[in-house]
């Protein structure tokens, strides 16, 4: 009879531990997706606000983020200064003259001087040569240089001063300004006081 009782009871006790493993095995599994999905009390305001506060953060440009205009260059003063171009001859009032001393050659203005001579009233030689600056500090000149052998002399129709090749003047006579050879020629007349020419 004790072994009767012993029996029930571990079949009982057998039975209670089944019907527990089952309720508790019954219970509905989790939803691996549902996990942690809501937060804790509390959260979700901080959650809020900090995506609030990073969407605020990115939505406003930064001084770094804005595009700048690119600056339009402005052209120096010494990449537009023009050169000066020619020299300009010598005005009326540098050519005046009577006789032939008031003229006399000198350098032609230039950048480069290459030996050519213009003829100038000797009063007006340094006002000819200030005439003309050249535009360039440095210019790069040929290596030429040009024997001018020309005199000179006053013109007497005109009243100005000219450069004339030697075997160009009409050199002695009977007038008032009569033009000399220069050195190495010699005046050869023509006929009794009619100007000459200059052989050598």
């Amino acid at each position: 009879m004790k072994r009767g009782h012993t029996a029930i009871a571990w079949f009982t006790l057998a039975g209670l531990l089944a019907v527990g493993c089952v309720v508790e095995n019954n219970a509905p599994p989790q939803d691996p997706t549902q996990v942690n999905t809501v937060p804790p009390a509390g959260t979700t305001t901080t959650t809020t606000a900090t995506a609030t506060a990073v969407a605020t953060a990115t939505a406003i440009p930064t001084a770094t983020s804005t595009p700048t205009a690119t600056p339009t260059p402005t052209p120096s003063a010494t990449a537009t200064a023009a050169s000066s171009g020619p020299p300009a001859p010598p005005t009326s009032d540098m050519l005046s003259c009577q006789m032939d001393t008031d003229c006399v050659g000198v350098a032609a203005n230039g950048c480069c001087q290459n030996g050519s001579k213009v003829a100038v009233a000797a009063s007006q030689a340094d006002a000819y040569k200030r005439s003309f600056t050249c535009a360039e500090p440095h210019p790069i000149c040929p290596m030429i240089r040009i024997l001018d052998t020309r005199s000179a002399e006053c013109n007497n129709a005109t009243h100005q001063c000219e450069m004339v090749a030697a075997d160009k003047i009409q050199c002695g006579g009977f007038i008032r300004n009569h033009h000399a050879c220069p050195d190495g020629y010699r005046c050869q007349p023509r006929g009794p006081d009619i100007p000459g020419a200059c052989v050598k």
